[in-house]
């Protein structure tokens, strides 16, 4: 499952789909912000601002709205 920022979604559809059932809340937000951050080629634990989710493309943010649903 790769994007149009050339992200393989599978690991996180992975995780999520156990974390969510387990409500592990917090650890779900970490592994997505882990992603999140190397779809836009950030640091991973980088603060993110709003001009860079601007940059993600609308492709991704579909994938983890869809994951977290």
């Amino acid at each position: 499952m790769y994007s149009a920022a050339a992200v393989d979604y599978q690991r996180l559809h992975d995780l999520l789909h156990d974390l969510l059932k387990a409500r592990k809340w917090h650890k779900a937000d970490e592994e997505t912000w882990a992603v999140m951050c190397h779809a836009l080629s950030k640091p991973v634990g980088k603060y993110l601002f709003s001009s860079d989710l601007e940059n993600l493309p609308g492709e991704d943010l579909q994938i983890i709205y869809q994951l977290w649903r």
